[in-house]
């Protein structure tokens, strides 16, 4: 009879083999996928809440608000986050950033019991943006300070899919929970999930601390680029305008959503949430699944700078589509426009999180360490508060003009989106540039996926018919 014990061993060891994990990672890994499983659920039930609280008192035109708030409160609280960085520890600031999150979740609720709904109701949907900008950069962050560059490659996939687990579980049981305890209560869920991702967060530097002594990077800490910089930069400025032009998309695609939602469940909160929580539980799924199987093998197969065109191309046929209502061909207010916006949205959804995001993560690497740092961090604060704030001003010169629904949306977003193909186009040769003195430099491992794609491989026949030995010993 065979030992079950054995069984079990040689199972968990197929398991460790599979994904990548080392003996010493095992505990490490296990927490800091803890850690993004509570903040997805954290994440989940405070977009739900907050924005079936906002579509029910406000209507989805005033989104436009909300993400100039919430590009504002991410500029305040980053510049705040940068200036604590050289006064405590990584941990204790991401530990104490967390708990303030967490402090303010509560105040709304409180907020929300003493008999005010539209107060809170705004402030949850413009701090909602802020939270997830605040919380992944916290959280991310630290495991960037606590894991190694190896480590980060092998477990940070693995490691980011404890969020679209969260996703499914958390969006597949809110109509059960928002039967039992009402939408307004998923507030205190999401908080509770902020709570675990504390706690875990703890026991995550506390592994580290248990299992190895960390040595101090030599990569000098090199601060975000100033504005001036990035404008005379003629790589990293284009950077800057595709990834703005790309989340401006997004914020004018949630609008688009948010009105069609707002007009198919009018005056009812809780299908609303229901509704809400299913379609990115499904989202989360497919995400869950192209990100496993499939995005790898698309970046290797098509290259990276195809790739990025996936998102945008996809995206610019449903605006389209969409924009057909400006002209009678389909009804503006009705289930042909709501199954249009909410298929362009699910697209959006699940190419932008499965391809478009890892192929654009990709355009940094080329670059030096400590520019790449400093490019990265310029975009994440500075491009992407900026695509909010002028995405809802453009929202709100709109209403000046004609009715904002999904289908003059639709028009702007196409407009956009033709401009963000262009950048993506005029960026190819000047990433090839900088990948081709990455390789000179052997500042790329050979193991780096857009050495090997359709691009790189062209680029290291080019080096081998190079008259320059030192290319073709390479």
């Amino acid at each position: 009879m065979g030992n079950p014990l054995g069984s079990g061993s040689a199972l968990m060891k197929k398991v460790q083999t599979l994904l990548d994990v080392k003996n010493n990672e095992i505990k490490v890994t296990i927490l800091a996928l803890l850690v993004t499983f509570c903040h997805g659920v954290s994440n989940v039930y405070l977009f739900t809440a907050s924005h079936s609280l906002f579509l029910n008192v406000f209507r989805a035109q005033d989104l436009a608000y909300t993400y100039i708030g919430g590009a504002v409160a991410v500029m305040l609280v980053g510049s705040a986050y940068n200036w604590m960085q050289h006064k405590v520890s990584p941990t204790k600031l991401v530990v104490w950033t967390l708990i303030a999150l967490l402090l303010t979740l509560l105040g709304a609720r409180g907020w929300l019991s003493a008999g005010y709904v539209k107060g809170p109701a705004a402030f949850l949907a413009v701090w909602s943006v802020a939270y997830s900008t605040l919380t992944y950069m916290s959280i991310w962050g630290l495991f960037g300070q606590l894991f190694d560059t190896r480590q980060a490659k092998r477990l940070f996939g693995l490691i980011g899919a404890g969020e679209f687990a969260a996703d499914i579980v958390a969006g597949f049981i809110t109509p059960v929970l928002v039967s039992i305890i009402g939408s307004v209560n998923l507030i205190l869920v999401a908080a509770l999930g902020l709570f675990g991702s504390v706690v875990f967060t703890v026991l995550v530097a506390g592994a580290f601390r248990e299992t190895r002594s960390r040595t101090a990077s030599a990569e000098p800490e090199t601060p975000a680029p100033k504005l001036g910089e990035m404008l005379r930069d003629r790589y990293a400025l284009p950077l800057h305008l595709i990834w703005g032009l790309s989340l401006m998309v997004f914020y004018l695609m949630d609008m688009a959503f948010s009105n069609q939602v707002e007009k198919h469940y009018t005056d009812n909160l809780d299908a609303m949430s229901s509704f809400l929580g299913v379609f990115f539980a499904v989202g989360s799924a497919v995400n869950m699944i192209v990100q496993t199987f499939f995005t790898g093998r698309v970046l290797d197969r098509i290259g990276i700078l195809k790739a990025l065109f996936l998102l945008p191309g996809g995206v610019l046929l449903g605006c389209v589509a969409m924009s057909s209502g400006m002209v009678a061909l389909v009804p503006r207010v009705g289930l042909a426009m709501f199954a249009m916006t909410i298929g362009c949205k699910m697209y959006d959804y699940i190419l932008r999180n499965a391809i478009h995001d890892p192929a654009f993560q990709v355009l940094y690497q080329p670059l030096p360490p400590a520019k790449r740092f400093a490019v990265q961090s310029s975009v994440l604060t500075r491009a992407e508060p900026s695509a909010a704030m002028i995405g809802g001003a453009l929202l709100l010169l709109g209403q000046l003009y004609f009715e904002v629904d999904a289908a003059s949306v639709a028009v702007i977003m196409s407009v956009i989106l033709c401009i963000q193909m262009a950048l993506t186009f005029s960026i190819r040769k000047k990433y090839l540039d900088v990948l081709m003195e990455a390789l000179k430099k052997r500042r790329l491992e050979s193991s780096e996926k857009q050495v090997w794609d359709e691009s790189g491989r062209r680029l290291l026949l080019n080096l081998l018919k190079s008259g320059h030995p030192g290319e073709v010993l390479y």
